[in-house]
Order: structure tokens, then sequence, then C-alpha cells
């Protein structure tokens, strides 16, 4: 949608462009921008085409006063606009103003001569909000089509959801039913993949829960056997003790003997079942760690087996890769390492051997241990750490602890940050790695300490201080009390007019000038030098002398040297429109006129400038959206003066400015055609117009009394009255003078009353007579 939105108004700005384009050749062609009176017809098709494009096109010519404008609000105006002036210097400008929704385009007019000089401009401005309304309409469709296909889709998705979603409901059903204790069935589902995975994971997890459940079983019924074996031993003796008759005491002393062996063989079987019940209350609670160097303990550890590896003729060796000290609980650890030793040496082949290899990492310190025993295979590996668990039932009462040790050794090194893992077959051992992930000193990391990171704390402390204090500050107070002005000078390139704010220091108090008098003095003297840092240029250049200047009324005459006519058009009209925008801000000054060499100033079509105001400069291209046309229907007064006759005009005008001061302004420009004169004459001021439930209040000053046009006395009131309600919903009209009701128009009419349209004074038969006034402003 963006880009088909900005396709359109580039579609449109190059129309509009190619149109004004042939509309300049024409001007170029007849000689438009000299010519006196205007070609009406070119006057015509210059309007039509601004109505088409919905737009404004304003003529300026070489003195770049406005000669022509399709709005008539503009004409005889001074513009002063970059856009203007880059145009006659050969830089045409195309622009889109996407705030305001508007085009402007300048468009030079060549003179009829070999040379094509630039003897005009041609500016254009265009709204877009018909183009923007057609791509909302197209959106608004296009919503509704997007909304359509969405619901669609979401339907369509709704359903393949629930269409997706039924394998896993079914594995969902299977898992409930698992949960309620039916864990012998199988939980297949092979639809999708995933389900597959799962299933297969969730299987494996039960096969898992079954494995441990059966090992609960053996480890109760290994337990129940090797409690039960020395109490059978005990009554057995016991009943032979019973069933002899005069026994010796030797063999008394014998039979009690064995019992008592029996009850302390059963007595460390209980020692040792309350050891594993305590490890699992207290698994990490009881460490007592602290820096340990691992070589020195596995060195003493199988020290103190060496002996039984030398019954059995086995090679028992360590390999130390590197030193390590570790924070860890030593006794647990010892005891974890000496049972994987012990093990391994026990269940090991005559002469073979065992190897022990330390090893570490940044993180980690690893113990490995290797034999050349029977080992374990690979369908019992995962079991090796179950409790009580045997592979070879026969030899379970031939040590029994040997299962507990591996529990002791799984359970030490869980409780340390570890891990341990049974690794695949090498011949005939394997290998029983115990993994911690201690602290290992002589590979630690260094970190920022406490002072550094104190350091760093109170050194950005300090910043945010500093930064709150000079945020806190009051600012400094001017020491200028006097009024505030604009110095207008020029950009860098001369190109345009840029305002700089500058207060007005007081007038000394031994200073005898009128307060005027210094006050232009003080502004010429801003105009003709500009800061040091600032990059402007003066608008009155060093070249020029300023001689003198002279205020009668309300007009101020400044006096240049003949340097002043020497300067470029561009440069000069530029140095004038400052010159009138800076001076008039004095109160008192309304005009400037300027004279150069005791002559008035000359236009380049050598009539007189004449004097100025600062509202006879435009330096921008107005917002075409911010003006419309309406039709009125206004009422002025026939030859006679003593009816009204209707009088239709089209008129421009901002949007900001309501209908009923439009109706008052209009009123007060007079009639557009002929055979209708005014009921108000052009000197009357309007204070201000405003509308409560449907009564239109207007305030005048004094001039609305001295109306001494030649019309009857009730005329320019009706003209007020009926032309109001014509245009809006009027229903009674208050007049006011200075904002009091108490006064009498003409000494006949008082205007403590509210007055009601009254068609009485309508000229009859108007309708067959009407003719149309012209657009205005």
């Amino acid at each position: 949608m963006g880009a088909f939105r900005q396709n359109l108004i580039d579609s449109r700005m190059q129309e509009i462009q190619n149109q004004c384009w042939i509309l300049s050749n024409k001007m170029t062609r007849i000689g438009y921008l000299t010519m006196d009176p205007k070609d009406p017809l070119l006057d015509n098709e210059m309007a039509v085409k601004a109505d088409m494009f919905n737009g404004r096109i304003v003529i300026i010519n070489k003195s770049f006063r406005i000669i022509s404008d399709t709005f008539s609000l503009s004409a005889g105006k001074t513009n002063v606009s970059e856009e203007v002036i880059r145009c006659f210097n050969g830089e045409n400008s195309s622009k889109y103003n996407q705030e305001k929704k508007y085009f402007s385009l300048t468009i030079p007019i060549y003179s009829n001569s070999e040379e094509k000089e630039i003897d005009g401009v041609m500016i254009i401005t265009a709204s877009s909000e018909d183009l923007l309304n057609r791509i909302v309409t197209v959106s608004d469709k296009g919503a509704f089509l997007q909304l359509l296909i969405i619901s669609i889709l979401a339907i369509v998705v709704v359903l393949l959801v629930k269409l997706l979603m039924k394998p896993f409901r079914e594995l969902q059903r299977m898992l409930n039913r698992a949960a309620e204790g039916n864990i012998d069935e199988d939980i297949i589902s092979r639809v999708y993949k995933e389900t597959r995975q799962i299933s297969d994971s969730i299987n494996t997890t039960l096969k898992k829960l079954k494995a441990v459940d059966k090992s609960r079983e053996e480890f109760v019924s290994n337990v129940s056997h090797e409690l039960k074996t020395p109490i059978t031993s005990i009554r057995v003796l016991a009943d032979s003790l019973i069933g002899m008759e005069d026994a010796p005491v030797e063999l008394y002393r014998e039979f009690l003997s064995d019992i008592s062996e029996e009850i302390e063989r059963e007595n460390k079987i209980i020692d040792d079942l309350l050891a594993l019940v305590r490890m699992d209350k207290t698994a990490g609670a009881n460490l007592n760690v602290a820096q340990v160097k691992i070589n020195g303990l596995l060195e003493l550890i199988l020290k103190r087996l060496r002996p039984i590896a030398g019954k059995r003729n086995i090679e028992l060796t360590f390999e130390s890769m590197r030193e390590v000290t570790a924070d860890v609980d030593e006794m647990k650890l010892s005891l974890a390492l000496s049972n994987l030793v012990e093990n391994a040496i026990k269940y090991n082949i005559e002469g073979g051997w065992v190897r022990v290899t330390l090893d570490a990492d940044h993180k980690f310190f690893y113990v490995k241990v290797a034999d050349s025993g029977i080992g374990i295979s690979e369908e019992f590996q995962e079991r090796v750490f179950d409790r009580f668990y045997r592979v070879d039932k026969a030899r379970s009462r031939g040590d029994w602890r040997n299962g507990a040790w591996f529990i002791h050794n799984k359970k030490d090194c869980s409780d340390a940050s570890g891990s341990d893992q049974a690794s695949e077959q090498r011949g005939r051992g394997y290998y029983i790695y115990c993994t911690y992930s201690s602290y290992i000193h002589f590979l630690g990391t260094g970190g920022i300490g406490m002072k550094p990171r104190m350091g760093i704390l109170i050194f950005l402390l300090s910043v945010v201080c500093f930064l709150s204090g000079c945020s806190g500050r009051a600012p400094e107070k001017s020491t200028d009390s006097g009024e505030l002005y604009q110095i207008y000078y020029l950009n860098s390139a001369m190109t345009k007019m840029e305002p700089q704010p500058y207060t007005m220091p007081e007038k000394p108090v031994d200073e005898s000038e009128e307060e005027t008098d210094w006050k232009i003095k003080n502004l010429m003297e801003q105009l003709r030098n500009v800061p040091k840092d600032l990059d402007r240029q003066a608008a009155v250049p060093d070249k020029v002398g300023f001689e003198r200047y002279k205020l009668e009324d309300t007009v101020l005459y400044l006096y240049f040297d003949n340097n002043y006519a020497m300067m470029n058009s561009t440069r000069e009209i530029l140095c004038r429109a400052a010159l009138v925008r800076t001076l008039t801000q004095i109160k008192g000054i309304a005009y400037v006129a300027i004279y150069t060499a005791e002559q008035p100033l000359m236009d380049s079509t050598g009539n007189p400038v004449g004097p100025m105001q600062s509202t006879d400069f435009i330096d921008n291209i107005s917002n075409v959206n911010s003006f419309e046309k309406t039709e009125l229907s206004l009422y002025f007064a026939d030859e006679s003066g003593e009816k009204l006759v209707k009088e239709s005009r089209e008129v421009v005008h901002n949007i900001n400015t309501s209908l009923e001061k439009l109706v008052i302004e209009q009123l007060i420009a007079g009639p557009g055609r002929p055979g209708l004169n005014p009921t108000l004459p052009k000197e009357t001021k309007l204070i201000n117009v405003s509308v409560n439930e449907n009564v239109c209040y207007i305030n005048f000053d004094s001039s609305f009394l001295n109306n001494t046009l030649e019309v009857k006395e009730y005329i320019p009131i009706y003209s007020i009255v009926n032309s109001l309600a014509a245009v809006s919903s009027i229903n009674k009209v208050q007049i006011t003078v200075n904002g009091s009701q108490d006064v009498m128009f003409r000494d006949s009419i008082s205007l403590n009353q509210q007055f009601e349209r009254n068609l009485d004074y309508n000229k009859e038969n108007e309708e067959s007579t009407e003719e149309t006034g012209g657009t205005q402003q």
C-alpha cells in the first residue's frame, strides 16, 4: 500500500509539472509577464488547471512581485521565498509535504529572446488529499478483504489443529492410564516423528521405573536374606545346645562363641543399612569441604592398598598429569576412591594390573580407575551403582558390601557437585570415572577485586552526583530587560532570510534622543553587523552607505547612497525585505520607503516601489489545503441606494476564518460588478465576530458610525443581516460599536436590539438580473 501511495503521488506530481511547463511556454510566447491587461484566455486556462489539480498557481515577475494568483490572495505582494530565488538562479524545485499533504513546484518562465533569460517564476501548489482519500477507500476495501481471508484461514487453522492434535490427545489418554498405575502397557504413537520420540522417551522412563521397582524388590530380598542368615545360624546353634544332654562346658563355650560372632555379623549389617539411610537423609548437608591436594590423597590411598595388591601379584600404578588442589570433603572422597581401587584389585585376575590416572582442565578434575579384571557386561553397566545389586548371585555371600560401596561412591561424588560414569568395555575390564566440579586452584581465574569494584562504584556515583548538580542548577537570568526583536539576516547562500532574536537594550538616561530614534539606529546597526558566532550575511552590505532616515507619520524613509542600486536583484530584494520586516517591529512604524541617491527605489519595470509594510513580503509557499473556496450570497445597494441586490461570489479563504467574519470582510471590500453600490465604507474596522445559539454578535469600532454613503439608513444594517442569514444558520444579528449597544446609527436606528432577516428590502425580480461577481479574496 505504501508503494501504491508513492506511485500515485509521483504520477500526479509529474502530470502537474508537465501541464505547467506547457502553460509556462505559452506565457513565454505571448509575453504574459509584460502584458497589460493580461490575456483573459490564459488567465482562464490557468484557473482551470488550478481547479483541475485542486491547487493554486502564482505568477511572479522579475521584480519578485506577484502579478497573478488563482486564489486572488497575494496579487501585488513580493515573494522572497527561497524556492523562488533558487528558481531565478536556475534551480527548479519539486517537493511533497507529507504532513500537510500538498505538492509545491517552481517552474521558470523564460523571456522570448534568444538568451532565454528567466523573467518570471510559476509557483504551483496542489493538494494530494483526493489521492489520499482514494487510497483510504482502496485500503478500506482491502482491509475488508483481508479480514475475510483471515477469518477463513482462522477456521481452516482451527480444523487443521484439531486434526493434527488428535495423535497428541491419544498420547495424553495413554499417559493418563499410565498415571493411574497401568505401567505394564506400552505407550505407542507412531503418527508423527515428535509423538514417536515422546512415546519412546516415556517407554524408556517406564522401563527404568520398572527396573527400579524390581531393584527395590531384589534389594528387600537381598537384605532379608542377609539379615536371616545370622539369625538362622544363631537358632541352629541354640537348638543344638538345647537338644544336647550333659554337653561338656567346652562345647557350650564353642557354641556360644559362634552365636556371638553371628550376632556381631548381624550388627555390622544393621550398621551399614543405617549408614545408607543417614546418607540419603543428609545428602550434601554434612560435607566438610576443605582445600586438599588430590595428588597426595591418591598416593596415600594407593600406599594403603599396595599390600592387598601384592598378595595377588597385581601391579598398582599411579599417573598424575599435573598437580591438583581442590575444595572437597576429604573423608568421603577418600572413601569413594578407596572403594574403587579396592574393588579393582579384589575382582581382578591373578598377576593383573590396576592403573589410576589424575587429570584436570579449567573447570573439573578427573580420576580414572582402569583394571584388567573380568569386567561387567554392557547390559549390566547401567546398574553398577544400584544398591546390593549382584551380577553373580552366588557371590552375594562373599562380600555383600561391594554394591553398598558403589552407592557410597556415587553419593559422595554427587554431594560434591560431581558425577560418576562407567565406561565401555576395554578388553575384560572397564573404567570408572569420578568427576568433580570443585574449584581447581592452580587454574583459578582472577576477577575484579573488592577495591577496584569500589573504585568504579565511587567513580560512577561521583559522575551521577555531578550530573545531578548540573541539572539542578538554576539557569542564569539575562541581564537584558528591553523589548525582544527579530533581526533578519541572510543565509550564507543568500537565498533566504533568517531571523535572529535580539533584546533591545534600555536607552541610557543621559541619551537625549527620542525612544523611536534610539531603536531605529540600534536596529540599523544590527542589520549591518552580524554577530561573529553566526554563519550569516548582513542584510545591508558594507559597501552600501546608509546616509540618514526620516520618520513622517507611520512611514520611515531610509536614504542610502548609489551603491544600494548597484546590488543584484536577488540581494536587493532580500535586503529590502529584511529592512522592512525588522524596522516595522518598532511601535509607530507601519511602512518603510527606500531612497537611493535621493531618488525613490525603482523596481525592474522602472516603477517606484513606494512605501512597504511587512505583509507585502511572502517568504513561503502556502499550504493549499489550508484554503477553501466558498460561494457567498452578498447583498449590496442598487443604484438608487434604496434596495438590496444579491451578488453571488466565489471566495477563496483560510479554513480558520469563520464564514461570518468572511461575509463582513467581503461586504467591506465592496461589490464586484457594475451597477451595485457598497453598503459599508472601506475604512470600516471590524473588531471581532462571534456566534452563540444562532445569534451573530458583531463588534465594529467607531468608524462604523461614520457611514456617509448615499444609501438609506436601513440599507447597511440589512445588508449585513441578510448576507449573514443567506450563508449560515444565523437567525438574529446583534451589532455593537466598541462593545456598546447603546448607540444610534445615523441618528435613527438604535443598535440596542437584535435584527432579523427582512426580505422586504430586497429588490424585486433580482434573480432575472443577477450576475456573478467572480472570485475574490
